[in-house]
């Protein structure tokens, strides 16, 4: 299981990973948020929540926030695809709250175990809910939402910039264009990531024997191992070492903030 978080207080610059999903959450005050065309006030108590590969925002107004990113590997990974069909009638609001703040009190409480089986009923809600779910940056673009789509769908598939701009009836160049602008990522990044990121996923969950590559698509050993460094900056077997060693870093909560969020779990103020 791999995520991180980070507490930030007052005028703090923040780094949001683009290869992760990141939950964020007004513990003290309002957070101001803004892009290309859009400013928003989120009220304290309440979070939002940035997907892998959306357009940057930023974070220009706060007190204090605290944000979790999970990784999308295993947010993907840790997925119980059945389970959201409970929930359709249901709003998570309050069950991602208290989720993500019983996460943070077992982290703590150094209770990893705990923390990772929250982070997997967190993940789940965050599936869910509108907030994941609603996906507005691509609302007004839906050959790039149909594009993301067929990739995700297709991705064993020797995809390429040319060939899916050939299944959609447009233009190389337009649909390059189109896409850069709406994800601030290329396509061909974008395909070779997602390639990477499930190659990689086999390969930590040994899914798969090591020769796994050649069921996605690639020539050759070489291109796979140039893709898997393109993304990761590491070979294969680098990578697992790193993975290994990530899973028991240690993560510290103050003692202000666990207060803060023991003083949430028991009155209960995010309640909506």
């Amino acid at each position: 299981m791999d995520y991180s978080f980070s507490v930030y207080e007052g005028k703090e610059s923040i780094n949001l990973d683009i290869d992760s999903v990141s939950l964020i959450f007004a513990l003290e005050g309002k957070i101001t948020v803004i892009n290309e065309e859009n400013k928003s006030v989120y009220s304290e108590y309440s979070f939002l929540i940035r997907r892998a590969y959306q357009p940057l925002e930023f974070i220009v107004d706060f007190k204090k926030i605290i944000i979790l990113s999970i990784n999308k590997l295993s947010f993907n990974r840790f997925t119980l695809f059945n389970w959201s069909d409970s929930l359709v009638n249901k709003s998570t609001d309050n069950e991602i709250i208290e989720s993500f703040l019983s996460v943070i009190k077992s982290i703590y409480e150094d209770d990893i175990f705990s923390a990772d089986i929250n982070v997997i009923k967190l993940i789940n809600y965050m599936r869910s809910n509108n907030k994941y779910k609603d996906i507005s940056f691509l609302n007004d673009n839906l050959l790039v939402k149909e594009v993301i789509d067929y990739i995700d769908s297709n991705y064993k598939e020797p995809l390429t910039v040319s060939s899916i701009a050939k299944k959609f009836y447009v233009s190389t160049s337009y649909l390059s264009r189109i896409f850069s602008e709406t994800m601030n990522i290329s396509l061909l990044s974008y395909i070779r990531k997602i390639k990477i990121y499930h190659l990689a996923a086999e390969l930590i969950f040994n899914l798969s024997p090591q020769d796994s590559w050649r069921n996605y698509g690639y020539e050759s050993y070489e291109t796979y191992l140039k893709n898997f460094k393109s993304v990761f900056s590491v070979s294969p077997s680098e990578f697992l070492l790193k993975y290994k060693r990530n899973r028991g870093k240690d993560y510290n909560v103050s003692d202000l903030t666990y207060i803060q969020v023991i003083n949430l779990l028991e009155n209960k103020k995010y309640l909506k």
